[in-house]
């Protein structure tokens, strides 16, 4: 209790710094972008450095339990394959959708770090956590084995349907909401585009 207490205080703490910059007035719109960008890395810091707390805190309860029972390996097993899961996701979740941010962005004269850049790196960073939470079933597809059963319609092995299509139903639904992000982010630079330049043909002709 005094750990998710202490947990939503830091966080809180760590948002002070955008909510300041949201709320500021009377400056040019550099500076408020420069104080966002800030604070939104400061407000990232406090989300990682919550998580990691978490993560080390239920890391260490579990690992003594598990050893107390002689399954430290085993449990050592889960905890590398999710952090290799999480890790791999959000590197090539975040890869993509900076390339197509980075295209974008050349083809419009904008600017590569800007806002954009660091809530591409925060959606990589969710991203990560889908992958990770499927360790069991890629456990089992790197370690099948083959069934004599066969599927008497389409004449595959059993073994394809228990180990093989979860994996392969995750990979089309990742690949769909990585898509779909790629989509967005190029919608939404392009209609900012658009608007700044009728909004800057307007004033110039005013």
């Amino acid at each position: 209790m005094l750990f998710n207490v202490l947990s939503v205080l830091l966080l809180v703490i760590a948002s002070i710094p955008l909510i300041k910059a949201s709320l500021k007035k009377n400056i040019s719109t550099d500076e408020q972008k420069m104080l966002l960008q800030r604070g939104s890395l400061y407000l990232l810091a406090g989300i990682v450095v919550v998580a990691s707390l978490y993560f080390l805190l239920d890391f260490v309860t579990e690992y003594f339990w598990f050893s107390q029972l002689g399954y430290s390996e085993r449990f050592l097993t889960v905890i590398w394959t999710r952090l290799l899961l999480y890790f791999a996701g959000a590197l090539f979740a975040g890869a993509f959708l900076y390339s197509n941010y980075a295209i974008v962005c050349s083809r419009f004269g904008l600017r590569r770090f800007g806002y954009g850049f660091y809530i591409i790196g925060f959606v990589a960073l969710l991203l990560g956590f889908w992958p990770a939470s499927l360790w069991n079933e890629f456990l089992l597809f790197i370690n099948q084995v083959t069934s004599p059963v066969e599927d008497p319609i389409f004449g595959r092995s059993v073994s394809f349907y228990i180990f093989s299509l979860p994996i392969y139903s995750f990979l089309v639904g990742w690949f769909t909401v990585i898509l779909l992000g790629g989509d967005c982010c190029s919608h939404n630079l392009k209609c900012r585009t658009v608007f700044s330049t009728k909004k800057f043909l307007s004033e110039y002709k005013s």
